[in-house]
């Protein structure tokens, strides 16, 4: 028994002065936000194709009820998390005949060689910078997805 209460208090004390040596957090930055859930549920219903909530450059935050047309973007992925409804995404390939839109926001064009994936409420799909994609939503469908775009 002596044995077990000197190990478990040597372990102890090790565990302590590693915590101990570890560096302390950084102090906040004004890169970091808060929304609050009653925020963030009226901005999925104001009911517009994109509404957008941003921090500058460091990421994007999107809810969007409409299809999109082709899109390549260079200095972010997309993080997708369906709300309800249902889409598909074409994603990958290659794609010809875009235009760049903004700097680093490709649109449009033909893709050839993408694959694709059926989206549905509470599905997660990661799409990463550089790579083609387009949502497209079945006519009819009440479609809502919220749309992380973070720089790589």
């Amino acid at each position: 028994m002596l044995s077990k209460t000197l190990l478990l208090t040597g372990a102890f004390g090790f565990l302590a002065t590693a915590a101990l040596a570890q560096p302390a957090a950084p102090p906040p930055t004004d890169d970091a936000l808060y929304v609050s859930a009653a925020a963030l549920a009226n901005l999925v219903n104001q009911g517009r194709p994109i509404n957008v909530l941003s921090k500058g450059d460091k990421y994007i935050a999107e809810v969007a009820t409409a299809g999109t047309e082709i899109e390549v973007h260079q200095n972010y992925g997309d993080l997708l998390i369906v709300l309800s409804g249902n889409a598909t995404v074409t994603y990958g390939g290659t794609v010809t005949g875009n235009k760049e839109a903004t700097p680093g926001e490709w649109r449009g064009g033909t893709m050839t060689g993408g694959r694709t994936a059926e989206l549905r409420v509470g599905d997660y799909f990661h799409i990463p910078a550089g790579m083609p994609h387009q949502t497209v939503i079945p006519k009819g469908v009440n479609f809502k997805m919220m749309m992380f775009k973070i720089a790589p």
